[in-house]
């Protein structure tokens, strides 16, 4: 009897859940998006990215990542991206698209920096809490970081990462147990939410339906073929831009 012979069409053979490539197209993601978050914010102060339960930041380039994956699928299928794939790139640029900015950056800098750049003979800081401070997590003003953090630069100096580097591993290794631990205590109440309580989860249904069908045999997914969804698109772009 003869065996079957395998399907050339990649979008029938299975593909691993998590890649090295989407692992890596996930960082260059979450790197790329934090750059022009803090850009946009705090240099240019017009927008504002993070200011919602689904991220400008994170959206962006998601709906580019969908915009390059139907591209690759209408010319070089082989290579396009998976809806596990895009999944998980959507999935790390959520976790780290919250960070820039008002959604913890700017919080973070003020908090450590503010005890030392306006303590005063008035408040009386150094006299009453200098001495019960954590310095070890706090950055080292010995050598102007405080000042140049709130003033800026003089013309010439580079930035004093020295001061700097001791505070910003004390408060990463805090981040990431804290995102551990929120990502534990939502595998604990997983089941409850799913089985029990049947959540819906609308922030995950819009990226799990933009790209079920990236899997399919077609070349476009059925979703954007339709002319109710690019309507949608329109009215939600004209409603933008005028």
């Amino acid at each position: 009897m003869a065996r079957a012979q395998p399907s050339g069409d990649v979008s029938e053979q299975k593909r691993p859940v998590i890649t090295v490539r989407a692992v890596v197209l996930g960082v260059a993601t979450g790197v790329l998006l934090n750059t022009y978050t803090n850009y946009t914010g705090m240099v240019l102060v017009n927008s504002a990215l993070v200011k919602s339960q689904l991220p400008m930041s994170v959206l962006l380039p998601f709906v580019g990542w969908i915009g390059v994956n139907l591209v690759l699928r209408f010319f070089w299928p082989r290579i396009a991206l998976s809806s596990s794939e895009l999944v998980l790139i959507y999935s790390m640029s959520w976790i780290v698209g919250t960070i820039p900015v008002a959604g913890w950056a700017t919080y973070w800098g003020g908090i450590v920096s503010s005890p030392t750049y306006y303590a005063s003979p008035e408040n009386r800081w150094e006299e009453f809490l200098f001495d019960v401070m954590p310095w070890w997590v706090l950055p080292q003003a010995s050598q102007g970081s405080i000042t140049t953090f709130y003033e800026g630069l003089p013309p010439g100096e580079s930035i004093p990462w020295g001061s700097w580097v001791g505070t910003l591993c004390w408060w990463f290794s805090l981040s990431i147990a804290l995102v551990v631990a929120a990502l534990c205590v939502s595998v604990i109440f997983q089941r409850q939410w799913e089985d029990a309580e049947k959540l819906t989860f609308p922030l995950v249904a819009f990226p799990v339906a933009l790209t079920e069908g990236f899997d399919g045999k077609e070349r476009i997914p059925a979703m954007f073929k339709g002319g109710i969804f690019w309507a949608g698109v329109l009215v939600v772009l004209l409603v933008y831009v005028y």
